[in-house]
């Protein structure tokens, strides 16, 4: 009876250990993938001229087949061709952003333990992937005519916007330590783990010196608030 329970609980377990999600699921090995590197925010355009020197038969490809895919997630784009094939004046745009911290979160315990989510610990670009989804519902920005947006509302006198001054990548902290101990000697060391407070920040306490930051403002609206 023992065996069998052993054998029972190992079998359950092995089951479990494959139901868990790679992260990879979003890739269909039937499509092609290509990589798009960006390494800052911004509005990101594909000529249809450049396409057609990478993507075989690009003609025969309908515009709302193209879907561009980031962090797993599938992102919506605008195709100028709306759903009849690029020509070499049509285009795809699409809103990137530069890699931030939002992945390494995944790598601490938990993701309050993440000391900067403005900056990845690894590396600034970000893969955008472009692929032909035929037939899918593929997600999209319309054109809205202003005639619909009528009467407008008024205008608002300003808005705050939150400002983020990344301080330089060669400041790294390790994070939590822990003293250890032997033959009256006293130790700081760090596990092999992304520990609380491990990453790129500002410590005056290890720059030992004062820093002057230069924050961007433009258009201030002298009468907001402070």
């Amino acid at each position: 009876m023992k065996k069998l329970l052993l054998f029972f609980s190992f079998t359950v377990f092995g089951f479990a250990l494959r139901a868990q999600p790679f992260g990879n699921e979003w890739i269909n090995t039937a499509h092609v993938y290509y990589k798009i590197k960006v390494t800052q925010d911004g509005l990101y355009r594909l000529n249809g001229s450049y396409l057609s020197s990478v993507i075989p038969n690009l003609g025969s490809v309908t515009g709302s087949s193209f879907v561009i895919h980031h962090n797993g997630q599938t992102i919506p784009i605008y195709v100028s061709s709306g759903v009849s094939p690029l020509s070499s004046t049509d285009y795809i745009e699409f809103y990137g952003e530069r890699n931030k911290g939002y992945i390494d979160s995944l790598l601490y315990r938990t993701a309050d333990d993440q000391i900067n989510q403005n900056t990845s610990l690894f590396t600034d670009t970000s893969i955008y992937f472009l692929s032909i989804n035929p037939g899918g519902n593929n997600p999209r920005f319309t054109d809205v005519p202003n005639s619909l947006l009528l009467p407008l509302p008024s205008k608002e006198n300003y808005f705050i916007k939150k400002q983020i001054v990344n301080y330089p990548t060669g400041s790294y902290y390790d994070g939590k330590y822990y003293t250890v101990t032997s033959g009256g000697i006293s130790e700081e060391v760090y596990k092999s783990l992304y520990e609380t407070g491990e990453g790129y920040a500002f410590s005056a306490y290890f720059n030992h010196n004062n820093q002057d930051f230069a924050v961007a403002t433009p258009h201030v609206y002298t009468s907001g608030p402070t």
